[in-house]
């Protein structure tokens, strides 16, 4: 008879492992909403083409430092379409 304990072990590391990945790849697809397709273009080109670290993780900031900008500028448009909102009613 085959012991279980070698394929259970493998099954259990590998349903860790995306347990943790999951959320961080979740996190960076919904980041990408924020970006136009010729800035996701853009940055994906400069990314293949930045040779060093240093060079990726610079365009890396750049697009990130874009996303959360509009994703503030977005928060406080819906802050105030509530507060419009409670006001009229």
């Amino acid at each position: 008879m085959k012991s279980l304990f070698k394929p259970v072990l493998i099954a259990l590391a590998v349903g860790i492992s995306l347990s943790f990945a999951a959320p961080s790849f979740a996190q960076s697809t919904q980041n990408m909403k924020y970006l136009t397709k010729e800035e996701r273009v853009d940055f994906n080109k400069r990314l293949q083409r930045a040779g060093a670290s240093a060079d990726r993780s610079k365009v890396t900031a750049e697009m990130n430092r874009i996303i959360q900008q509009r994703r503030l500028e977005q928060r406080k448009l819906e802050r105030q379409k509530k507060k419009l909102y409670r006001d009229k009613y």
